[in-house]
């Protein structure tokens, strides 16, 4: 998923392409963190954890350790660490979580265990 938007997100409108991609990103990781542990009774806390992790990941722009630096330089390091910092990545970040809220409460809560 994150790949396509990769390919994608070039077309998408200017707003979309600079903040709007922290939507798709937070979904992504309440959907992995949901796969480590899918018990709907920890939704909300899978939910934190993914938005907690997107925005450590963007306040983490602001160091600028030679290492760090490095790593972005790489494909998987700039899609999971992203290159600088911007107060309006932020909100797109809860949205994609309350979004990963939605979808799995409605999609999988009668199917996941307790």
């Amino acid at each position: 998923m994150c790949l396509a938007y990769a390919w994608f997100r070039q077309d998408l409108p200017n707003w979309w392409r600079s903040s709007g991609g922290g939507i798709p990103y937070t979904f992504f990781f309440v959907t992995f963190f949901f796969a480590l542990m899918p018990k709907r009774s920890l939704l909300g806390s899978v939910v934190g954890l993914a938005i907690a992790w997107s925005c450590t990941a963007e306040f983490l722009q602001l160091w600028q350790a030679k290492w760090l630096v490095e790593l972005r330089y790489s494909s998987l390091g700039a899609a999971l660490l992203g290159s600088s910092f911007t107060w309006s990545d932020l909100p797109p970040y809860f949205l994609g979580g309350g979004l990963g809220y939605l979808v799995f409460r409605a999609v999988f809560w009668k199917f996941s265990p307790k």
